[in-house]
């Protein structure tokens, strides 16, 4: 790779892109049923990407307006978990967006208060996404306090009993509050597999606002799978390229039956796409749209939180790497860990087999300085003693063995730049072959 070419190409995580599509889809669907909860979910996460509508969140704060009025002057409402968060949601958005609402402040202050009476309805959900929502909103210090104090109790006693689900819901509004608290994430990563991608969202902030670096790699890959994995039979991705390709294919001027061939061809060839539609002359037809049989529901909570998870751990954007690219970018990690120095390849090279050519003349001339290797020569021409013939050769076969196995070390650490103690075992000549027959593997070496 030359000195002056760029590592990669930037691109928007298509998994952002997915999240930010469906979560538009939502938003209009949840204003248009005037579900204030599941629209304020929805528009908490896409103003994180900028991707807001502003009507549709003006429409979401005028119901809330409404609402609040009622709660204010003593009209009869029933206290929930949804009311509080629905409150909670409008209130981080108007942050967000540098504005403020007295009405809307002044009812979720009372319904922080009846919360509180009722015991936190013994929620940790609730009370934490009360942290999560407010903890940036100076109004609500003093309640958040206790919220938040409760609720580390309550942490504590999830963690004592191994009840991890739990202890994850409540460690998440905890890390957005003073007081953090630290889980044992080494245990919680065994059952992370099994966890719902809620949850896995939640934990997932809760390492990166926690600094716990060393899971966040594999917890990141988790998130992203699991998605990948929801999204994989979407309808719309299915319908966009089918309207796409069908439009192209129809505009192509071809005559019917080269068309027709050409989509037999595909469905043959199982291209997902072409099994929702046929092409007539007036136009596409949809069809097979019950074939779908994976179609994610609506679950707008999850998409907003692992759309804000992706976007914590600085996942927006990402960088695509081919295959010399991403060798350069493995070695220049590797060089520039803590405890790692920079040297040149070609020049380690040099050192490297000099060092071997300086071992080959100390052992040549230490046999002469001893007289082995005069008294092997002198042997030779002579009736030699199979006893020093023994000898000599002994102490010859110890020094290529420990030459073949520096140099093993020497070509491995070249090549990755650091070596365990395991591999530096197995690198000794005869132990990486023994080691795999143990196990029964198939000795490369």
């Amino acid at each position: 790779m030359s000195k002056n070419q760029k590592l990669g190409c930037k691109a928007e995580n298509p998994i952002v892109q997915i999240l930010v599509k469906h979560l538009k889809v939502e938003a209009e669907i949840f204003e248009a049923k005037n579900d204030i909860y599941s629209l304020n979910w929805a528009t908490l996460a896409l103003i994180n990407v900028n991707k807001e509508d502003d009507e549709i969140i003006k429409s979401g704060i005028i119901s809330l307006e409404n609402e609040a009025n009622k709660i204010i002057y003593g009209k009869e409402f029933g206290l929930t978990s949804e009311l509080i968060i629905k409150f909670a949601l409008g209130i981080k958005i108007l942050a967000l967006r540098r504005e403020e609402n007295l009405q809307i402040i002044e009812s979720m202050k009372i319904l922080i208060k009846q919360l509180e009476e009722k015991n936190w309805f013994n929620s940790q959900e609730t009370v934490s996404m009360l942290l999560f929502l407010l903890s940036d909103v100076d109004n609500f210090n003093s309640e958040l306090n206790k919220a938040s104090e409760w609720l580390d109790n309550r942490c504590k006693e999830f963690i004592k009993d191994r009840n991890y689900q739990n202890a994850i819901d409540a460690s998440f509004g905890l890390s957005f509050c003073k007081n953090q608290i630290k889980l044992p994430s080494e245990e919680i990563i065994k059952i992370l597999d099994a966890q719902s991608i809620e949850r896995i969202s939640k934990f997932l902030i809760y390492l990166h606002r926690n600094q716990e670096t060393e899971y966040l790699k594999d917890v990141i890959s988790l998130l992203e799978n699991k998605l990948n994995d929801k999204f994989e039979d979407w309808v719309f991705p299915n319908l966009e390229m089918s309207l796409f390709e069908g439009i192209n294919l129809a505009n192509s001027n071809l005559p019917k039956e080269d068309i027709l061939a050409i989509m037999d061809n595909f469905r043959k060839n199982d291209v997902k796409w072409a099994k929702f539609i046929d092409i007539g002359g007036n136009g596409l037809l949809l069809k097979n749209i019950h074939g779908i049989t994976k179609i994610p529901a609506f679950n707008v909570k999850e998409d907003a939180l692992s759309l804000l998870a992706i976007l914590e751990t600085e996942r927006k954007t990402i960088y695509q790497l081919n295959e010399e690219e991403y060798e350069s970018a493995s070695k220049a990690i590797r060089e520039h860990k803590d405890g790692y120095i920079g040297i040149k390849r070609k020049h380690i090279n040099y050192f490297f087999h000099f060092s071997l050519i300086l071992m080959v003349s100390l052992f040549l001339f230490s046999t002469y300085s001893i007289g082995i290797l005069s008294n092997l020569i002198s042997e030779l021409l002579k009736t030699p003693s199979i006893y020093f013939l023994a000898k000599s050769f002994g102490f010859c076969v110890i020094f290529v063995v420990l030459m073949v196995f520096y140099y093993r070390i020497g070509d491995y650490l070249i090549s990755n730049g650091e070596i365990t103690k395991k591999e530096l075992i197995l690198l000794f000549p005869g132990v990486g072959a023994i080691y795999s027959w143990i196990r029964g593997e198939k000795n490369e070496d």
